[in-house]
């Protein structure tokens, strides 16, 4: 099981999205070689839609930092991907592309990252 999500860091959308119960954040310092990511396991409420699949929710955050919260950084020179525990499952987090997005007239950096569920 795997899936790709994108962190787009721009003040038009929410720099966060979740995969198999953890938010990963865009975290200081990013470029364009690289990319660091806050991931928390403690999501108290998170939905992307609600009900109806025209209708997306502006997601607000709150970030308490715990004993298990990670920060990872991950490149394409020498570490694109890392893998962490949660809820005694290994999850693969892989740097797939740095790019730029073309948001409401303005270029902001966006990161593809690939999360799986080890099996």
């Amino acid at each position: 099981m795997s899936k790709l999500i994108k962190l787009v860091q721009s003040p038009f959308q929410s720099p966060i999205d979740e995969a198999y119960g953890l938010i990963f954040q865009i975290h200081v310092p990013c470029n364009k070689e690289q990319v660091t990511i806050l991931v928390n396991p403690n999501i108290s409420d998170y939905s992307e839609k609600e009900g109806n699949d025209n209708i997306q929710i502006s997601q607000f955050m709150f970030s308490q930092h715990t004993k298990d919260t990670k920060i990872i950084s991950l490149d394409f020179k020498t570490n694109n991907t890392q893998i962490i525990e949660n809820d005694n499952k290994k999850i693969e987090v892989k740097l797939m592309n740095i790019g730029s997005e073309n948001v409401e007239g303005q270029d902001f950096s966006f990161f593809e990252i690939q999360v799986s569920v080890q099996e």
